[in-house]
């Protein structure tokens, strides 16, 4: 008889055993791939927010070209500031290097292709202010094409934000810029341009 409860006594021993260590292997697993998530999440973001930096410079270069550029600007010569296209050249290469297959969300890719088309638009007008003052069409052409890199900058630094967070990256079609209040957002690079003329 005592025997016979010895043996129970160890199987229930071994069952509960068993259990727990199914239960530490799954818990272990599942902290494991949390970790995995988590440094993914960490790497989107900061891929995002590396991609809104250097079109930002491309923004900073373009900035100073415009006040040394415009017809109203207080550079008396007008003369083309050679670092400043050098910044735009480097900035609009490393844009066109960035490989869309490596961008963790759809909106980042929307968003990447339409700072390219706007490039495409832009520089074109850079190049042509190294000789020659842009017409006025010209120059509101450029401010527009500011204008929408701007808002995507804005478009990947919240892509860039919800991946940190840990929210689901977003698909493009769902971003909406109509729907974003301009009391919502700091003012886009149009809108600080703008007011540069009006002083």
């Amino acid at each position: 008889m005592q025997e016979q409860a010895s043996t129970e006594y160890a199987t229930w021993v071994q069952a509960v055993g068993s259990v727990l260590a199914v239960y530490v292997a799954v818990r272990l697993a599942a902290h494991q791939s949390l970790g995995e998530v988590k440094s993914d999440r960490r790497r989107a973001s900061q891929r995002l927010d590396a991609i809104a930096r250097l079109v930002d410079a491309y923004l900073v270069a373009a900035q100073q070209v415009f006040n040394d550029r415009h017809p109203d600007s207080k550079n008396e010569d007008r003369q083309f500031e050679g670092s400043a296209y050098a910044r735009l050249e480097e900035a609009s290469e490393a844009i066109r290097a960035i490989a869309l297959d490596q961008l963790p969300s759809d909106v980042a890719v929307t968003e990447l292709l339409s700072i390219r088309a706007t490039l495409r638009d832009i520089n074109p007008m850079v190049e042509a202010m190294k000789v020659r003052i842009l017409t006025v069409a010209e120059w509101s052409e450029f401010l527009s094409c500011l204008g929408r890199l701007d808002i995507s900058i804005l478009n990947i630094r919240s892509e860039a934000d919800r991946a940190f967070a840990g929210h689901p990256l977003r698909h493009s079609a769902l971003l909406s810029n109509s729907k974003r209040r301009k009391s919502d957002r700091p003012p886009t690079l149009l809108e600080r341009l703008k007011g540069l003329g009006t002083r």
